[in-house]
């Protein structure tokens, strides 16, 4: 076993043992997502920009909901009054930030839309997002209005309108709509987000210290058993999957839709495809030297593996670093800086839209990946900012 991978293992063990499964900002943030990385579903981080999480928010908000197309047939508005479901929305252009210790939302000039009022906040996502105060979580419209208080231990953002969920902790997650009500009963150990129809859920018994991963479709039923040794959300028709009894010493692939591999297992680390490229770790020689890189859909790497952190492709661009800590900027597809002109960033997350949040200080954050969404535990930087696609400080 590499240097690499004993000293990533060893960082998977403590942030287990640290965060607290709740996931929070993307989980929130974890996107995301996202465990005290104990999987898809964990860990607060006190926003979901899950940094990788490529929760396919900007394709629901750029989709109309389809109201014209219902008006025009019988058959869906019949559906759409028997569920009362209010569908998803195209997403505002509204950013989670911070004002003495309260959360609200800017807009693109870096003014405040929604006053902040709340403990924390996330992305939006389909037209709502998840926010917390005292304890409980709600989930706000784009005039900061409640359309939704679960009640529930934790939930999740919503994607293709439906959102992971848990009714206590350390008890099974599962899945509500819009109107709060679980339509996939709890009864997973650890769970993704849907994503092209399918989500990523760990079907071992809660106590167990083994996963065991498959993918599910919006009726609950297991459509791809694996089982994987993780697994992470689909995108561009392929999902990374760890192989069975390989999360020590396997490695990851991709697979398809039918749970066949695409792609073989060869990479140390591998996250879900955006705008068609996918990070991957691969082990180099001298194990201190840089491992992260970008493939095609085709397995062939097209970035080569210069930089010890990399985040997802969103608007042409991704944050990398070539450094252990610090350090980051932007890339191109052809592996072109193209922001800032030189030095960096503590800390990045992908473009959301015409806006992407950087941490101007307080370090790297940490980051755990046990087989599911990899989550960055954001609650040490209190030193964020937004830029635009100029690379110009919009907020504060």
């Amino acid at each position: 076993m590499s240097i690499r991978r004993v000293l990533r293992l060893f960082m998977v063990v403590c942030l287990s043992t640290t965060l607290v499964l709740a996931l929070g900002c993307s989980e929130d943030d974890t996107e995301n997502g996202d465990d005290p990385d104990a999987g898809q579903v964990n860990g607060d981080t006190g926003d979901d920009d899950t940094g990788d999480r490529d929760v396919g928010d900007e394709d629901a908000g750029d989709e109309d909901v389809g109201d014209e197309d219902a008006g025009d047939e019988d058959a869906g508005d019949e559906d759409a009054g028997d569920n009362d479901l209010p569908g998803p929305e195209p997403n505002p252009e509204l950013y989670p930030a911070e004002d003495d210790d309260q959360w609200g939302y800017i807009n693109t000039d870096g003014d405040f839309e929604i006053t902040p009022q709340f403990d924390h906040a996330t992305p939006f996502s389909e037209g709502w997002a998840r926010v917390e105060d005292d304890g409980d979580y709600h989930f706000i419209d784009a005039d900061g209005e409640i359309q939704l208080s679960p009640g529930l231990d934790w939930v999740d953002n919503f994607h293709e309108d439906l959102a992971a969920a848990r009714e206590a902790e350390d008890e099974a997650y599962g899945f509500i709509d819009r109107n709060g009500e679980f339509v996939i009963e709890p009864q997973f150990r650890q769970v993704g987000f849907f994503s092209e129809g399918l989500a990523a859920v760990d079907v071992q018994d809660l106590g167990s210290d083994q996963s065991e991963w498959g993918f599910i479709d919006d009726s609950g039923d297991v459509v791809i058993d694996g089982p994987f040794d993780g697994a992470r959300h689909f995108s561009d028709g392929l999902a990374p999957v760890i192989e069975e009894d390989g999360f020590v010493s396997g490695h990851w692939g991709f697979i398809d839709p039918e749970g066949d591999i695409e792609i073989d297992y060869q990479f140390d680390d591998a996250h879900s495809f955006s705008e068609g490229l996918a990070i991957v770790e691969i082990e180099q020689v001298n194990p201190m030297e840089p491992s992260y890189g970008f493939i095609d859909d085709t397995g062939d790497l097209v970035i080569d593996t210069d930089y010890e952190h990399a985040l997802a492709f969103a608007e042409g661009m991704a944050p990398v670093t070539t450094e252990s800590v610090g350090n980051f900027h932007f890339i191109d597809d052809d592996a072109e800086r193209v922001i800032p002109d030189d030095g960096g960033f503590d800390f990045a997350l992908p473009f959301d839209g015409p806006l992407a949040r950087v941490a101007l200080s307080g370090g790297t954050p940490p980051r755990g990946s046990a087989g599911g969404e990899r989550e960055w535990n954001l609650d040490q930087i209190d030193d964020w900012a937004y830029i635009d696609q100029d690379g110009e400080q919009v907020w504060p």
